[in-house]
């Protein structure tokens, strides 16, 4: 979700259509203060928000374990 320049996202690891509650977050981005994303080894670049629409681009994958 998008509220101003913050954006909202939640992750889930899903493991035979069945979500794993121990691995379920949600965090926030502020674009006022930057506009990369990093997670678990991933980096993505926000280039436009909406309250629809998302673009962006990946710096690099999350890491593999």
């Amino acid at each position: 979700g998008k509220n101003g320049n913050v954006l909202t996202f939640a992750y889930m690891e899903v493991i035979g259509g069945l979500a794993r509650d121990a691995f379920s977050r949600q965090f926030v981005l502020d674009l006022s203060e930057d506009n990369v994303l990093a997670f678990k080894g991933a980096l993505i670049e926000i280039q436009k928000a909406t309250s629809s629409r998302i673009t962006y681009k990946i710096l690099r994958n999350f890491k593999r374990d």
